[in-house]
């Protein structure tokens, strides 16, 4: 059996693997297959999906075994380095790629009959939310974007300094479940990062000392003092300009040379796309301005096959 499936929130990719799972299904494969064209009008101006994830389903035949949840990690961290690769390399855009790696972790969850943690007590596949639907207890899929995170990371150049700090920073937030660092946390990694405090917590900085704790500065508060200087502000100029729904500005400003000159852009944004939490209010601005990466592209230049006209196969044409 084969299901198309798409959607954004854990607990309905939860939904279905207990649908499947209570019927005698599980999950041996998944791809993210490109379904909708990205520049639609719906896809425009909001943070919507553009592919489905396509899920290849067979009856249980053995029993299976419970497992740890060191064991799942395990798997998972196996499974998903060489899964993003492979979906990179497929043109899948970094939004898609977040919410298609549900696939790979059915797959892993569809092996076991249950999965334990250290003190005994079952993982679920969404985890345990409180009222106001925060997570209280991690679940499979929670662990998967976390994986997902720490290889973001990676993508991030140690020469955009700003940057690096942003997302060791949030990746640091990821682990501790926290919106802010410890004061003391915050000043190591500055200095791991070979960034100055007083010019990071400044006017125009990107973090915010609350107390003896430290929140990273939102981007909409940063605008009247960004000078365009690094990579990162250039960046929080473009969500600027998605917050404010200035589309006309916004496409001039992603294809302008500040951003097409710029190799480290839409990889740190991307990266970043993965470091932030789902509940994030930055989230949605990333998301949005990530799928711009695939609508601004410049027009590749088209091929005559006329050679009446003195043009050859070789020969572009210049289209305005």
């Amino acid at each position: 059996m084969t299901i198309f499936y798409a959607h954004k929130h854990p607990i309905a990719w939860a939904a279905l693997f207990e649908a499947l799972h209570t019927a005698g299904w599980e999950v041996t494969r998944s791809w993210v297959v490109l379904t909708e064209k990205i520049s639609r009008i719906g896809g425009c101006y909001r943070a919507s999906l553009s592919s489905n994830v396509l899920l290849v389903c067979r009856p249980i035949k053995a029993p299976r075994r419970v497992v740890t949840l060191a064991t799942v990690k395990r798997e998972l961290k196996q499974r998903l380095s060489g899964w993003v690769k492979e979906t990179e390399s497929a043109g899948i855009n970094a939004v898609d790629l977040i919410y298609g790696s549900f696939g790979p972790a059915l797959e892993i969850l569809s092996r076991y009959e249950q999965v334990l943690d250290h003190d005994g007590v079952p993982v679920t596949a969404a985890g345990v939310r409180n009222k106001r639907g925060h997570v209280v207890r991690k679940g499979v899929f929670q662990y998967a974007f976390d994986l997902l995170a720490e290889l973001a990371l990676n993508k991030i150049p140690k020469s955009q300094k700003d940057a690096y700090f942003v997302g060791r920073s949030l990746l640091e937030m990821r682990k501790r479940r926290r919106d802010s660092l410890p004061y003391k946390t915050a000043r190591r990694l500055l200095k791991a990062a070979g960034l100055d405090e007083t010019e990071a917590t400044g006017p125009g900085g990107f973090l915010t000392v609350v107390g003896k704790r430290v929140k990273l500065t939102p981007f909409d508060r940063r605008q009247q003092k960004l000078f365009m200087a690094t990579t990162l502000d250039r960046i929080h100029h473009a969500m600027t300009l998605v917050r404010r729904k200035a589309w006309p500005q916004l496409r001039a400003f992603l294809t302008s040379e500040a951003v097409t000159q710029d190799r480290d852009f839409w990889p740190i944004v991307n990266a970043l796309c993965w470091l932030y939490p789902g509940h994030h209010p930055d989230r949605q601005v990333l998301e949005v301005l990530s799928i711009r990466q695939y609508m601004y592209r410049p027009p590749r230049p088209r091929r005559a096959n006329r050679v009446g006209m003195g043009l050859t196969q070789s020969h572009p044409i210049i289209t305005i």
